[in-house]
């Protein structure tokens, strides 16, 4: 089990409150269920950096967390059918994918679906529109201790055929956990793309 110093930084309502993309971002995006909080308590050995919410889509804003003075991880909104009104929907949406659009600095995008769920049109579209602007994305596959390893199987090469090399992970079990921290650690330490402010 690892620690690491984090450190929150600011939260974001809009673009222009984005910090200045002047270090490699690991992204946390996901819809509003599928765990994405916890995950990100999970692997910083913290029990209320990210916050949950008992009703799905509790995070609003665009959350930024400094880990060790060398790269930032980033909580995004979540999607989905969260009990908003379909405004407040629609502005989340907007600010994410202007997050993920413009952040030039971004290193990685972890995307968690719920393993006993099947990507549906949300994550279909999603897919392609990530697709389509070249962001670096690793798939990692939540709650997976709540399938039996049989059925876990099945669902990589059903639910998810075709879908890129999907990590499976637990909170509850921490299977996942280190592998999916060494691949944060190799984007940000050769992150694709990536160009200071100024250069």
């Amino acid at each position: 089990m690892r620690y690491v110093e984090i450190t929150f930084l600011t939260s974001a309502a809009r673009p222009d409150q984005f910090l200045p993309a002047d270090v490699p971002e690991v992204a946390f995006a996901g819809r509003s269920n599928v765990g994405k909080s916890s995950l990100l308590n999970s692997l910083v050995n913290r029990k209320n950096l990210a916050r949950t919410g008992a009703r799905p889509g509790f995070t609003t804003l665009v959350n930024f967390f400094l880990v060790e003075d060398r790269f930032r991880l980033v909580d995004l909104p979540g999607y989905g059918y969260a009990r908003r009104s379909k405004s407040e929907i629609a502005a989340w949406q907007g600010l994410v994918e202007s997050y993920l659009h413009r952040r030039r600095n971004l290193a990685l995008l972890v995307w968690l679906l719920d393993c006993r769920r099947d990507p549906g049109p949300e994550e279909l579209a999603f897919s392609a529109w990530l697709a389509e602007r070249g962001v670096p994305v690793r798939l990692v596959l939540t709650k997976v201790d709540k399938l039996s390893r049989n059925e876990l199987s099945k669902a990589l090469v059903t639910r998810f055929a075709g879908w890129p090399a999907p990590l499976p992970c637990s909170v509850k079990t921490r299977q996942g956990i280190e592998e999916l921290w060494s691949t944060i650690e190799t984007a940000v330490a050769e992150p694709a793309g990536f160009l200071p402010e100024g250069s």
